[in-house]
């Protein structure tokens, strides 16, 4: 009996699905705006790129991956923008006595910033990209010189570009330790999550460059020597050195974000 009400007080189905209804009816308008927004400056920023790949090489070859890239860039900037109401004192006190426990909480910010957004973020990509060419596809000069614009495929981020898993793997643990670091800082949450971000990579660089001036005699300046070689099959030694960070980030980022809330409920 004891332990189904600790249990009950964790997480409760009922008082979860009305914590959630009540955050989306309060944000409605930003969440909204967000994805309003997204779509439309995606889909400009797309039309100009078309437009500079026509004028300057007459075929539309855009590099697809590149763009997503930037556009996870702006998905982790999202996920750092979770709980907006510990902006504010007032409303940060208003948030923390709703009634909830920590962890519906923070479940409920995952969901909507991370889950939803990386849903909606693919939903938005597809659809400006297809909107934007078959706008360029409907301009004269397009069809007077015939360019090719190739159409945009899910597959092209996988297997056509070759790009390596790792990549996806280091982009979802960034989100996840913006999410986390957003509830060490009250106003400016991202940008100071961000500066934090480029810190330790910066002081991960300078340990690196550090070691390899250690044991490379032949590394010159700021430039670490790594050696790349296969440890298993076509999987390098600096992929695994990326899995073991991000799997890290996985396993540190929520823990860290929930005692941190609970922190500020005490």
């Amino acid at each position: 009996m004891h332990t189904q009400v600790h249990l009950n007080g964790f997480f409760n189905l009922n008082r979860w699905y009305c914590f959630l209804c009540a955050d989306l009816r309060l944000n409605w308008k930003r969440y909204l705006l967000v994805f309003a927004g997204m779509s439309v400056l995606m889909y400009l920023f797309f039309l100009w790129r078309f437009a500079i790949d026509i004028n300057t090489r007459h075929i539309v070859g855009m590099d697809y991956f590149d763009i997503f890239m930037m556009g996870l860039l702006a998905l982790c900037l999202f996920v750092g923008s979770h709980s907006p109401e510990f902006n504010d004192k007032t409303r940060a006190a208003h948030y923390l006595l709703l009634p909830a426990s920590t962890f519906e909480k923070i479940w409920t910010q995952a969901l909507i910033y991370v889950v939803f957004g990386i849903i909606c973020y693919l939903l938005i990509f597809w659809m400006d990209i297809h909107l934007a060419r078959w706008t360029v596809l409907s301009w004269e000069s397009v069809r007077v010189n015939q360019v090719d614009v190739k159409p945009f495929k899910y597959a092209m981020l996988w297997w056509d570009i070759g790009a390596s898993r790792i990549i996806y793997m280091a982009w979802m643990a960034i989100g996840l330790f913006m999410f986390s670091m957003r509830l060490f800082f009250k106003r400016y949450a991202v940008l100071k999550s961000g500066i934090v971000l480029f810190g330790l990579y910066g002081l991960g660089m300078c340990c690196m460059v550090g070691l390899s001036h250690l044991f490379y005699a032949e590394t010159q300046g700021f430039d670490p020597y790594v050696p790349i070689y296969n440890v298993y099959g076509n999987v390098t030694n600096v992929e695994i050195f990326w899995f073991i960070i991000s799997c890290c980030v996985y396993l540190a980022a929520i823990p860290l974000a929930y005692f941190k809330h609970k922190e500020k409920e005490a």
